[in-house]
């Protein structure tokens, strides 16, 4: 029944806050579920949607339809992106964690920590997230990112990654 419903074109996979809340509020981190019931699926071979296609549910399905410049790797675009290890898309991205926060006077919150399934995160093509830890000036003296509006387009802002071909002879081939 839920492989039904994930492929559906009439829902939207995107809700998820992994750990946002303080206490218990929706802490569920949907897109690395989906993303293990499709791995699970193929690998036990009764696929029912490929992995490109579920990744492209996460991003650029709900980028699309919410008009924002998101959520599709292209050349000039600003490079969001998330490093999954699939060989820990397994049990371990449910468990249950606290973490205390300290600018709430140590209150602990309940977060999902997927540290070996996410490698890495790029924001703006910079890695804020990589091996369990956030780059050290994350928060404090390093700013990525920006707030996405829709119809606006950012290619060529400072915060894109060159991704561009090593030499003209590419670059003219692939016009």
């Amino acid at each position: 029944m839920l492989e039904r419903i994930a492929g559906s074109p009439s829902v939207q996979i995107g809700f998820s806050d992994a750990g946002a809340h303080l206490r218990n509020m929706a802490f569920y981190n949907s897109g690395l579920h989906l993303l293990r019931r499709v791995h699970d699926a193929e690998r036990d071979g009764h696929p029912f949607m490929s992995v490109e296609r579920a990744v492209h549910r996460l991003t650029g399905e709900l980028s699309d339809w919410f008009g924002l410049d998101a959520g599709h790797l292209r050349l000039g675009d600003r490079a969001d992106v998330v490093i999954v290890d699939p060989e820990h898309l397994d049990d371990t991205i449910g468990d249950y964690h606290e973490a205390p926060m300290p600018h709430f006077g140590g209150l602990s919150r309940m977060v999902r920590r997927n540290e070996d399934t996410v490698r890495a995160t790029l924001v703006g093509g910079e890695v804020v997230f990589e091996d369990g830890a956030f780059d050290p000036g994350f928060e404090r003296s390093r700013r990525t990112g920006t707030f996405l509006r829709a119809g606006q387009t950012h290619r060529g802002s400072p915060s894109s990654l060159d991704v561009s071909p090593p030499s003209r002879a590419l670059s003219e081939a692939a016009r």
